[in-house]
């Protein structure tokens, strides 16, 4: 970088390979078949499976369906799991009524 650059202002520091970094690619393309039955084969593993839909849903770049997929995946689970609490504390609740009675 000259000094004598007319495009550089007087008394700013020389940029020296200052990387320039952007949001990663998304890949917006069709997953094959093959695509989803890999998707699908790791998401049945137990631990791995829950990992990979985490890394899936918030990694940057990588498939746009499957992390949609994922994101889909996860809140649903997270649904099933609040509704399942709110149905266990009222039977815990139906119960401790019933049990104080006898």
């Amino acid at each position: 970088m000259n000094t004598n650059d007319p495009q550089t202002p007087y008394g700013a520091p020389p940029q020296f390979g200052t990387p320039q970094y952007g949001p990663a690619p998304e890949d917006g393309s069709v997953m094959s078949v093959k695509a989803w039955a890999i998707t699908y084969l790791i998401t049945i593993i137990p631990c791995v499976g829950i990992i990979m839909l985490f890394v899936w849903a918030f990694g940057t770049g990588g498939n746009l369906n499957r992390r949609n997929y994922a994101r889909a995946v996860l809140l649903v689970g997270a649904i099933g799991i609040g509704i399942y609490f709110v149905v266990m504390v009222g039977m815990l609740a139906i119960l401790g009524v019933n049990s104080i009675r006898f």
